[in-house]
């Protein structure tokens, strides 16, 4: 198996309330993106938040803005 490692940092200019709002938008845009790709099981990946905020407020909130986009999706 081949390990290979892709960083992508994320920096945004203000602090405003939709902040957090358009950090979890974006990092479930690149899991979509990645997943879309890696299939099917062509690899492996994860994607690990950046642990800044304490406990686990920031995967909540990535897991809360998910189960948002599925309440809004047009399914089949």
């Amino acid at each position: 198996m081949i390990r290979r490692e892709i960083k992508i940092e994320l920096e945004f200019e203000d602090t405003d309330a939709h902040a957090d709002d358009r950090y979890a938008d974006t990092a479930n845009a690149i899991w979509m993106l990645v997943k879309a790709i890696a299939e099917p099981d062509r690899f492996n990946f994860f994607v690990d938040h950046d642990g800044s905020r304490a406990g686990r407020e920031v995967g909540n909130n990535l897991n809360a803005r998910w189960d948002e986009y599925g309440k809004k999706a047009r399914w089949g």
